[in-house]
């Protein structure tokens, strides 16, 4: 059975976690790395700005600078999102069989959702393109990014979530949610822990990404760190990139 890398960050400076996903994704892509699944937990509030948002359009950024919550700009596209401490984050870069990006969404999100459901005794199901829900309710939600013929697939697995700063920090289109039935736009999400009514390990939750994705791939992970090299361009993508207003604000 083929052996991929899994790389387990923990508690990470949010544009480390931004330089390391595109990094990984250079590194496998041209061959000099096996596939990659890689873990994370923010240090601090950020909101996940999709390639083509706008800060501006989707984003109080007067809000973020007040508490204290970094606005990065991703590679991939998709809609921005909030993340904080209680939420588990992933990445992991492969090469894809699927032309179709909404044909890797579906293998992906579809094993997840099950794997949920069986590990968590919830009734968890791939809805929409790259969302999982219970009851109707976001549990997760990823982005993708093709490079060739490989991708990197990012995703959050919400265990908790503070909403009040959630949705103050972004500006959704409200008309949309109303349009659907809601009051408001955080009755769309849902915390593991308000559906449980427990509190959900991070370490259960990894268990739960590792064995989806042994799964999908039929392959084991062994834990690994970054190569020096791998390092040195993490260190050069956050000082030219993640960490630079031109990218981060740009329009």
């Amino acid at each position: 059975m083929e052996i991929w890398r899994l790389i387990d960050e923990g508690v990470t400076e949010p544009e480390r976690t931004f330089a390391i996903d595109e990094t990984l994704l250079k590194t496998v892509s041209t061959g000099m790395r096996n596939p990659t699944l890689h873990f994370y937990v923010r240090k601090m509030p950020t909101i996940s700005l999709g390639y083509m948002q706008s800060v501006e359009k989707d984003v109080n950024k007067n809000y973020c600078i007040k508490n204290n919550i970094k606005i990065i700009r991703r590679s991939s596209s998709g809609g921005s999102i909030y993340t904080d401490s209680g939420q588990l984050i992933f990445g992991i870069v492969f090469k894809d069989k699927h032309r179709k990006i909404e044909d890797s969404y579906a293998e992906i999100c579809g094993t997840l959702a099950d794997t949920i459901s069986t590990k968590l005794r919830i009734p968890a199901k791939h809805t929409g393109i790259n969302d999982i829900t219970v009851d109707g309710k976001k549990i997760s939600g990823s982005a993708q990014r093709r490079y060739g013929s490989f991708t990197l697939h990012h995703g959050t697995l919400i265990e908790s979530i503070d909403k009040d700063m959630a949705f103050n920090a972004l500006t959704p289109d409200r008309k949309k949610y109303i349009e659907k039935g809601l009051v408001d736009p955080s009755e769309r999400v849902a915390s593991l822990y308000e559906i449980t009514g427990h509190h959900v390990s991070m370490k259960k939750l990894k268990n739960i990404v590792m064995e989806t994705f042994e799964t999908v791939f039929d392959v084991k992970f062994q834990s690994e760190r970054l190569l020096s090299y791998e390092e040195n361009m993490v260190t050069e993508l956050i000082k030219m990139k993640y960490a630079n207003d031109e990218w981060n604000f740009k329009r």
